[in-house]
């Protein structure tokens, strides 16, 4: 059976979400953490667990991790990175 893949939103949120009937689909999904800038080239903040009720139930949480990315200008800009696959 051949795998399909479609973009799904989410308010702010747009995912390629994907059905195959040989295996499960992951998502890593980087976001600005709830620490991080307002808002800026569109990402909004999340942490993995804001995030993982976004996706609701058809995603469960694998790994999340947080980075802090140095600017330019010498500031600070924190992002979480999420790992979700696709429930039983």
């Amino acid at each position: 059976m051949s795998q399909w893949c479609q973009q799904q939103t989410c308010d702010d949120l747009r995912f390629h979400s994907c059905e195959s009937a040989s295996r499960r689909c992951h998502a890593i999904i980087g976001t600005f953490a709830l620490d991080g800038p307002e808002r800026c080239s569109g990402l909004m903040r999340y942490d993995a667990a804001s995030l993982g009720k976004t996706l609701g139930p058809a995603f469960r949480l694998i790994e999340t991790r947080r980075h802090e990315h140095l600017t330019p200008m010498g500031g600070v800009q924190r992002f979480q990175f999420s790992w979700f696959e696709t429930a039983e």
